[in-house]
């Protein structure tokens, strides 16, 4: 067992010690890093720091974990040290994702870094983020081996024996893939995966076709209780004085794709004309590969409207742009006019395998963009412009700071000499820049060892001296601002990891005394991006846990801290200052809609997650329905299929290496919201070999057993072979992580006759573990066809099994709702074809398992095991409650019921036992199949509407006495009766 994965699987140690002898040679910029610490190695720091980390779960998700676990959190729950991000971004990471379960970060880092990046104490590994295996079906490959024939199942079970027309004309052409997994004779029962919450991890939910809901899946409109699209792009939002209420989305800022390092321009001559610049991908004709291209929006308004975004570096000025800077100055001569300059320079690097960018120019006249000029070969640029004057800092390759200064003239700009500002003994990281109120020249930096903060001054910039360090030790991210003669310094201070705060200090005599240091913050366990401002008051925002937060002060000295926006995935909150406004604006990555979206998905994007969905949810009757049509949707589109545009309409295979930390996202936000299964159909082979893929080396693999262990179930595909077939001839073991991850089912595929479908993964891995465990129908299923409002077609592929089954446990659940992962997992081994699995065949010695336990029965499960919540066969009321019903002006009488089909209309009406009619409630229309308002759930009846306030038609409050409640559906009527008392 490797040391990785007993770190990720225990508690303790806190510590894992890295094995370096030499940097791992990785051919791609994009990695993971994996880090020997969360910032404490001690059992007192673990339980300081666990009691401090408030994890943000929803409640069924703290249910599910305590039940599971005994306890809502653990060490793998707990934030990566933010001191490690802001290190290696700081060295030139582009950060991507975070996993807290890896202790982890993906990040885009050029190749000739990662040797540096790996001799960091606190790194105990590297590792290239994994690719999509793009799976193609093909002809079986022809072998001539023997292959065990069609198993029996267990006898101890008897069969079902009812009257299959009922079955042929509900499901229609579906009835083969859910009739195999014994699903009909248990939905006749009632049992329609109601309550239980199912995650899908794939290419989103296309529920709409020409404006026209798909019909099969118009009841989802109620199923869907959570979902996010990792790879819609990003939106920036706004919001102003006085007290930041009520953010707006930015109109013309949207759909940004992977918005980093945005900066706005600020000027010191009061403006209404503000620019914002960023970083983001962008494509250059027919290649696949994204750049990192500098981006510029403008506002002429103080930021309340602004102008579509225009890219301002084409691909021959490199590879990646990184650190934007910018600054504005308004000429007060040409005031009326809009005399505006906007200033800005940035790294880009030529190459991915550069270690030293080069540093370009380039600034806006008015608002005309001029040609960019190279200025150095450098890294971390930082402007500052006062007058007619621009000041430039940089760093040379590690830790040598240099200074350029530049005049403004009408027509052009002049660059003087490069000068040394200092060279420090370790790396320097973010140098700034400012001008005091005599003119005189102030340059900061930090040490990325000591986290001390250097500072430089000069009279005239051909010389710089250096001054008492403001900062000794523990700081990063320090930023330098100044208003008259004050410069304000603020930084992140770690001095009590894992715990960071935001520092403030202040220097009124050019820095060579400062004030004691002030806390802008509590201690928290992450904190990202922050800007400050002086306006009216000081000003401090900043991002913690993917929310915005603001701190203000009058004095400097006294804090306050209140959250501005907490929705999920909130970066780089940043201030605008224009003549009359101040305003804050920030970005939010991702959206909450994971259906195809003209205007940044390929008209195919959703096609496979919407199959997905509808082999579990989908309903039209006499076409199709879903193993487990009652179940929450929990919906997280991690899986770009093509790009938008070339390949004569169709798009380009997408193949970036960004699906397997968007997967691990998605997994960790889905078990947050509360999912108890996750269905993906998603299989990755890049970077892995055959030896690699044992459930402890891939990332993607681990994060899924971390997933089981907190009590979800795991449903992934064995993987196609497709192109592999000519490699991997069936049925030599093949398989796809996350497939081989351990705690999980693995789901291979049979034919609808029983017999092996040739195009499946088989096992055993390459550790020796049965894979897959499960199987079912991986050829010729019904699937939702996502391009027409009325029609199905066919799919191959073990994504389709992993759907069955996953559904499969979904009608589980809600039968045995107390039931544990382990206990629902058991269940359908015991009950499958095959109780007491082995090897199915040997070739050339070699052992080889194809269905594991067999196909799964819940029919068996449910016989073998009868369910703890009642069966109906009909749509009908359960019992109401409160019963007796007491009114007073708060009180309420719910009405819970079950539905046995998607219902358009549904009527409930009161009734006095004379039968005179009281009052009549029309319910919420097409509500799903399923179980409402159990549990005492009354926020779901209220929701739809099966409540009453005791009330008849009149708005007159009723006397007591018996009553009659009649539930009316198009497929039966059903009554209830209770009582009321006044």
């Amino acid at each position: 067992m490797s040391l990785l994965y007993l770190f990720l699987f225990l508690s303790l140690p806190f510590y894992r010690e890295p094995i370096k002898s030499i940097a791992p040679k990785i051919e791609t910029d994009l990695v993971w890093v994996y880090f020997t610490d969360k910032g404490f190695t001690t059992n007192e720091e673990y339980n300081q720091t666990l009691k401090a980390f408030a994890p943000r779960l929803s409640p069924d998700a703290l249910a599910r974990r305590v039940k599971h676990n005994g306890i809502p959190a653990d060490f793998n729950d707990l934030p990566v040290c933010q001191k490690y991000l802001d290190e290696i971004q700081a060295l030139g990471g582009n950060l991507r994702t975070v996993s807290n379960w890896l202790n982890a970060a993906s990040f885009r880092i050029p190749t000739s870094l990662i040797p540096e990046i790996n001799s960091l104490p606190y790194v105990y590994d590297i590792k290239p983020v994994a690719v999509h295996k793009t799976e193609v079906a093909q002809e079986p490959f022809k072998i001539n081996q023997s292959i065990r024939k069609s198993p029996m199942r267990p006898e101890t079970i008897e069969e079902t024996k009812e009257d299959t027309t009922a079955y042929r004309r509900l499901y229609g052409p579906s009835l083969e893939q859910v009739a195999m997994l014994g699903v009909p004779p248990v939905y006749f029962k009632g049992y329609t995966g109601s309550k239980v919450k199912v995650g899908f991890l794939d290419t989103g939910l296309k529920r709409k076709c020409r404006d026209t809901v798909i019909e099969a899946l118009k009841h989802l409109d109620s199923t869907v209780i959570s979902e996010y699209d990792f790879l819609a792009g990003d939106d920036f939002f706004i919001t102003q004085q006085p007290n930041f209420s009520f953010p707006s989305i930015i109109n013309n800022l949207t759909n940004l794709p992977r918005i980093k390092e945005p900066v706005i321009s600020l000027s010191q001559t009061a403006s209404d004309t503000i620019f914002l610049f960023y970083t983001a991908d962008n494509f250059y004709g027919l290649e696949t590969i994204p750049r990192r291209a500098l981006y510029s929006t403008y506002s002429t308004d103080g930021g309340r409207n602004w102008s579509p975004p225009i890219i301002l570096t084409p691909a021959p000025l490199g590879y990646a742009c990184r650190y934007p800077s910018a600054v504005s100055k308004v000429n007060p001569v040409y005031a009326v006019s809009k005399e505006h300059g906007t200033y800005v320079v940035w790294q880009s690097s030529p190459l991915p395998d550069e270690k030293v960018g080069n540093i370009y120019f380039s600034y806006f006249r008015n608002l005309v963009w001029q040609n960019p000029i190279f200025l150095n070969v450098g890294k971390s640029p930082n402007l500052f412009q006062k007058g007619n004057s621009l000041y430039l800092v940089f760093i040379d390759s590690d830790n040598k700071i240099y200074f350029r200064c530049a005049t403004i003239f009408p027509d052009s700009i002049r660059w003087e000499e490069t000068v040394l500002v200092g060279e420090i003994l370790e790396n320097a990281i973010r140098p700034q820049v400012v001008i005091d109120s005599l003119n005189e020249i102030e340059v900061f930096t930090t040490g990325l060892k000591s986290g001390r903060i250097y500072h430089y001054h000069s009279d005239v910039g051909t010389f710089f001296k250096p001054r008492p360090n403001p900062v000794e030790t523990l700081a990063s991210n320090a930023q330098v601002y100044i208003t008259g003669n004050t410069i304000h310094l603020l930084y992140k201070d770690y001095f009590h990891p894992p715990f960071v705060k935001i520092a403030y200090k202040r220097s009124t005599d050019g820095g060579e005394t400062w004030s004691s240091t002030v806390s802008v913050t509590p201690d928290l366990l992450t904190i990202g991006s922050f800007s400050f401002i002086a306006d009216d008051k000081q000003y401090v925002a900043y991002e913690s846990y993917g929310s915005i937060y603001l701190a203000q002060s009058a004095d400097g000295i006294n804090w306050t801290n209140t959250p501005i926006d907490t929705q999920e995935f909130l970066y780089c909150p940043m201030f605008v200052k224009s003549r009359d406004n101040l305003s804050l604006v920030w970005f939010r990555r991702g959206d909450d809609n994971t259906d195809y979206e003209p205007e940044e998905d390929n008209i195919i994007q959703a096609d496979h997650g919407t199959h997905m969905v509808s082999i579990v949810a989908g309903y039209k009757t006499g076409e199709i329905v879903g193993v487990a049509p009652g179940v929450d949707l929990i919906i997280a589109k991690t899986e770009l299929h093509r790009t938008k545009f070339g390949g004569q309409g169709r798009g380009w295979a997408y193949e970036f290496t960004l699906e397997e930390d968007m997967w691990i996202a998605g997994l960790e936000w889905a078990e947050k919201k509360g999912a108890q299964i996750i269905s993906s159909s998603l299989g990755y082979r890049s970077w892995y070999g055959d030896s690699s893929l044992d459930g402890k080396t891939a990332p993607i693999s681990i994060a899924a057993n971390l997933a089981a262990q907190r009590g979800l179930i795991i449903v992934s595909a064995m993987g196609n072979r497709g192109q592999d077939s000519i490699d991997y001839p069936w049925p030599k073991p093949y398989i796809v992580a996350p497939g081989d991850a351990d705690g999980i089912i693995t789901a291979g595929g049979v034919t609808k006759y029983r017999a092996p479908w040739r195009q499946s993964g088989t096992g055993p891995t390459i550790d020796g573990r049965m894979k897959p465990e499960l199987v079912a129908m991986s050829d010729t299923v019904v699937v939702v066809k996502p391009d027409a409002i009325s029609d199905i077609e066919g799919s191959a592929g073990t994504s389709d099994a992993t759907a069955l089954i996953a559904g499969c446990c979904a009608l589980i659940l809600e039968a045995h709702p107390d039931w544990t992962a382990s206990q629902v997992k058991q269940a359908l081994f015991a009950t499958a074809f095959d109780p007491k699995p082995g090897p199915d065949t040997i070739i050339n010695g070699t052992e080889i398992n194809i269905f594991g336990y067999g196909i799964p029965n819940v029919d068996s499960v449910l016989k073998l095991y009868p369910p703890e919540r009642p069966s109906y066969t009909q749509d009908r009321l359960l019992d109401p409650y409160p019963n007796p019903f007491i009114l007073n002006p708060n009180n309420k009488i719910y009405f819970p019921f079950f539905l046995a089909h998607p219902t358009k209309v549904g009527k409930i009406t009161i009734y006095t036992l004379s039968g005179e009619r009281i009052s009549e409630i029309l319910l919420a229309p097409i509500l799903r199949p399923g179980r409402y308002g159990i549990d005492d759930n009354r926020e779901e009846l209220e929701r739809f509407g099966a409540v009453w306030d005791g009330k008849n038609k009149s708005g007159q409050t009723v006397g007591s006495g018996l009553y009659f409640v009649v539930l009316r559906t198009g497929y039966n009527t059903d009554v209830k009766k209770f009582a009321v008392v006044r």
